[in-house]
């Protein structure tokens, strides 16, 4: 219902991240408990053609139960597998999940962050997306990247972090950031090592009630600028020019490179018991 009820909204996305913030962490379980989401009271972890190793545990289950229903000791591929086994797959599928999932963040801001070096000193408006009592996330709208506005650099106020009401209140009262406020940034700094982008408030623009547009006054449009990756592709269209022009001639010439910088669900059924056994996934996706 809040999801129906948000759509089309300039702030569904947001909602639509806070609730999933709110929802607790998927892991593979081995009792199958269902699909809460699709109010199913079983539900079993298969996709086809991706087959993560959930998948293939599902696999090796059904032809174990096949196999045992059709009288046959020995069949490739079938697993007839135990209770603790399917705790302890359950176990290591989540870690590795977990693993992966930390590891595409981790690349993902990097690129992020090589991307924003092309725009320190420009500015954006954005979203607030979230706080902290160390500052202000601030999702910028034309790139959907985040970045950080210190609570060291808000020098107008001495400001109290809320966590109920998700705002950072100023001691005098007078102003207040809030989730999904709107306001203008400029980068400040990037720092590629530790994936970091670091925003400041245009301080003409602080604004205290919550999702009030501003306006962008930026001197320069930031998709007007150009970033290392033009120059690059300048460079590399005057070098194929060069070598177009000598060929024939016995002359060389070499293409100079500039530097660029620019953020399951399975059910396992078996066992000599023939118990039924699982492999689900509980929890946001």
């Amino acid at each position: 219902d809040v999801v129906l009820k948000t759509r089309g909204r300039v702030d569904e996305e947001l909602i639509q991240t806070m609730l999933l913030r709110s929802m607790k962490q998927a892991v593979y379980d081995g009792d199958n408990v269902g699909h809460f989401g699709l109010a199913l009271e079983a539900y079993a972890h298969f996709t086809s053609p991706i087959r993560r190793y959930p998948d293939l545990v599902v696999h090796r289950a059904l032809k174990g139960i096949i196999a045992k229903q059709q009288g046959k000791k020995a069949v490739s591929g079938a697993k007839n597998y135990t209770a603790e086994e399917i705790e302890q797959l359950g176990e290591q599928c989540s870690m590795t999940e977990r693993r992966a999932d930390d590891a595409t963040r981790d690349v993902a801001d990097w690129l992020k962050c090589e991307f924003m070096l092309d725009h320190v000193g420009d500015t954006f408006e954005g979203v607030v997306s979230s706080v902290t009592n160390f500052g202000l996330f601030i999702r910028l709208t034309e790139y959907h990247i985040d970045g950080l506005v210190h609570i060291t650099s808000l020098d107008d106020d001495y400001y109290h972090y809320d966590d109920v009401k998700q705002a950072l209140v100023g001691e005098s009262g007078l102003r207040q950031f809030r989730l999904g406020d709107t306001v203008e940034v400029t980068v400040a700094a990037v720092n590629l090592d530790e994936r970091k982008i670091d925003l400041l408030l245009d301080k003409s623009m602080l604004r205290g009630t919550k999702g009030k547009k501003v306006k962008v006054r930026s001197a320069k449009k930031a998709s007007d600028k150009p970033t290392r990756f033009d120059n690059k592709s300048r460079s590399d269209k005057g070098s194929r020019s060069d070598k177009k022009g000598n060929k024939g001639k016995g002359g060389s010439s070499s293409s100079s490179r500039s530097g660029g910088k620019s953020s399951s669900r399975g059910s396992a059924k078996g066992g000599s018991s023939g118990k039924t056994l699982s492999l689900n996934k509980r929890g946001k996706r």
